[in-house]
């Protein structure tokens, strides 16, 4: 039931109860099963620092819990996740700063071989205007289309 909600309604798991708990809170007072625990701390691993109204984050109803010692585990996966968001953070920064690069080049040639002026939208325009200031560029001569 908890993953139907999960899927039906996914930022509800980052809205508190009367009690300012998050289902994470819930999850680990009422012991649910490692599929919902893994579910809600892999869409919203932020909310391990969340505090409750009685300041306890999840960690402290792990604590309280006889039953199971999920702090290793649980710690493993955010650990795990923290590197797959890096990775994927810095591909997506390697992919722009190539993506800026080639811009810079083309725009470069267009400067040197170009005295026409050239043809832009609105929007190309405000992208040339931040890369001249940005990188100290002559500025080309432009008519709007």
């Amino acid at each position: 039931a908890v993953m139907a909600v999960l899927s039906a309604y996914p930022t509800g798991i980052r809205i508190p109860d009367d009690k300012g708990r998050l289902p994470i809170h819930l999850a680990f007072k009422l012991d649910a099963e490692d599929e919902v625990v893994s579910s809600l701390v892999e869409e919203y691993p932020e909310g391990f620092q969340v505090r409750d109204d009685s300041q306890r984050t999840p960690l402290d109803y792990i604590a309280e819990s006889s039953e199971r010692n999920w702090i290793e585990d649980m710690e493993d996966e955010l650990f795990s996740l923290r590197e797959d968001r890096i990775e994927s953070e810095i591909i997506t920064l390697e992919e722009t700063l190539a993506e800026l690069k080639l811009t810079i080049r083309d725009y470069e040639t267009i400067l040197t071989k170009s005295s026409e002026p050239i043809e832009m939208d609105y929007d190309e325009l405000q992208g040339t205007v931040r890369i001249t200031e940005k990188f100290r560029l002559p500025s080309p001569r432009v008519s709007i289309k």
